[in-house]
């Protein structure tokens, strides 16, 4: 005897049985492909992106249904780690800012630090210019610079930003410097001078910045040199350095204006060191009023907006500047024919060479900014062909197996509870209703066997009372 063994099976009694069973595996097959395609067609691939926001807002087709499904197979992108003292630059590709300091979004309120900050392609907001600085040198400068412009300057601005996250707002220092020469040669070849990247017909605001601060830079040093002159030709002291401080004052919304900033400096002279400073911060225009020593404040007033400008339309920013405004650009824009005359001028400023022009048709506008990096992100992909339809193949066949045994459970149940003969072959339900037809009775009215007769089992009454038998004894009489 076999260890093994077989089942015997009957068509179920059912009219509809088949096409139903056939269309709902056809129903099922579909289904269990789709779903086989969501949780095991694509795989997690690690990628760098510079648009995370596009990235996880990307996605594939089924991102909106629901998270069981779709959860581990969303796209997502890790935040960078900006470090404290580390340079960045913006979307618009202007100036190169560095990070000075960041307020801890959990401790701002006690002005805890943290040394990094945490960025997920947020808008930079609130942008405030709290000083601009003007550091002025001669011979302290590098050779290359002396001899190319014996007067320079580098220009910083102090800017406070926040960035909205998780947590709530961060709140972050930066510095931006700008120095039209640089300190070598070979920069200066490089073009490390200019700004990263400038688009006239995309941003024709820092196109026009560009040129601004190009332009009061060569301005500045020019008159810084004529200074030097008049007091070698008086054989007064010659000044060797000096630094100029604008503070913007708050409530001052027209750009054009002398008072626009507060103003300080401090020169010191070549040979006696004198310190040559106000005592009292005044006003760009009253120190021009007054005549005050070195007279420098004009072109300083003008090159100190320009950065200011520059940095907030840099940062995405629409505070009142030079930037927003065609009326004020097309004012601090008049003297370029002038500066561009200058004798004695050997740094080439630019881009723009003539003044503004409204009808020109460079629109004045300003787009928020973010930070440019490079995020490591996770996005979705599909696996290759082959791999694809083995994977979703074999997946079906062992749900497909599931369904067909669930239905035929079913089916069966209901089959055993409306007939009894449901686990007796056909055969032996044909065989058992031959004798039955030939007996001339099974039992008396008190249900026992009739003398002379074969006594009927419990198994020949079922058979004989069950549907598939009253068919077939209908086969036997009509025979």
């Amino acid at each position: 005897m076999s260890f093994f063994a077989y089942q015997i099976t009957r068509p179920y009694p059912f009219k509809y049985f088949t096409p139903l069973a056939i269309t709902g595996g056809v129903v099922f097959f579909v289904l269990f492909t789709v779903l086989n395609l969501i949780t095991s067609g694509y795989y997690l691939s690690t990628e760098f992106s510079q648009a995370p926001n596009e990235t996880m807002a990307g996605g594939l087709w089924f991102k909106n249904w629901p998270s069981y499904f779709s959860d581990k197979m969303q796209p997502s992108c890790e935040p960078v780690t900006f470090p404290v003292g580390s340079k960045y630059f913006t979307n618009h590709t202007g100036l190169t800012y560095t990070l000075i300091n960041v307020l801890d979004p959990l401790g701002a309120a006690n002005g805890t630090l943290s040394p990094s900050l945490s960025y997920l392609n947020n808008v930079i907001d609130d942008c405030e210019i709290s000083l601009v600085e003007i550091e002025l040198e001669a011979a302290d400068r590098t050779g290359w610079q002396y001899a190319t412009q014996q007067w320079g300057s580098t220009t910083r601005a102090f800017i406070t930003c926040s960035i909205l996250g998780p947590k709530g707002p961060t709140i972050f220092n930066l510095t931006v410097e700008y120095d039209l020469l640089p300190k070598s040669m070979a920069g200066f070849e490089q073009g490390a001078f200019k700004f990263l990247h400038t688009d006239r017909p995309n941003n024709p605001g820092l196109w026009w910045g560009e040129s601004l601060v190009s332009m009061y830079w060569n301005q500045l040093s020019y008159v810084m040199q004529k200074v030097r002159d008049a007091d070698m030709s008086s054989n007064s002291a010659t000044l060797r350095k000096g630094s100029i401080e604008l503070t913007p004052v708050k409530k001052k919304d027209d750009i054009t204006q002398l008072d626009f900033f507060n103003l300080q400096y401090r020169f010191i002279t070549d040979t006696t060191n004198q310190i040559i400073y106000n005592k009292v911060p005044l006003s760009p225009g009253e120190c021009n009023r007054t005549q005050q020593y070195p007279n420098v404040w004009l072109p300083a007033d003008a090159l100190g907006k320009s950065l200011y400008s520059v940095a907030l339309a840099d940062l995405g920013q629409k505070t009142s500047s030079i930037l927003t405004s065609p009326t004020a650009l097309e004012y601090y824009t008049q003297p370029f024919p002038e500066i561009n005359n200058l004798t004695g001028v050997n740094a080439k400023a630019g881009p723009a060479n003539t003044s503004y022009v409204m009808q020109d048709g460079d629109h004045l506008q300003s787009s928020p900014a973010i930070f440019s990096a490079k995020y490591l992100c996770q996005v979705p992909r599909r696996k290759a062909m082959g791999s694809l339809i083995m994977s979703i193949l074999l997946a079906n066949l062992v749900l497909l197996q599931a369904y067909w045994t669930i239905l035929s459970f079913l089916a069966g149940q209901f089959v055993e509870n409306a007939d009894d003969t449901a686990h007796h072959c056909v055969g032996c339900i044909a065989q058992t209703l031959v004798p039955l037809k030939e007996l001339p009775s099974e039992r008396n009215q008190l249900g026992q066997n009739e003398p002379g007769t074969k006594p009927v089992s419990d198994c020949e009454r079922d058979v004989e009372r069950s549907p598939e038998a009253q068919r077939l004894m209908e086969v036997v009489n009509s025979g």
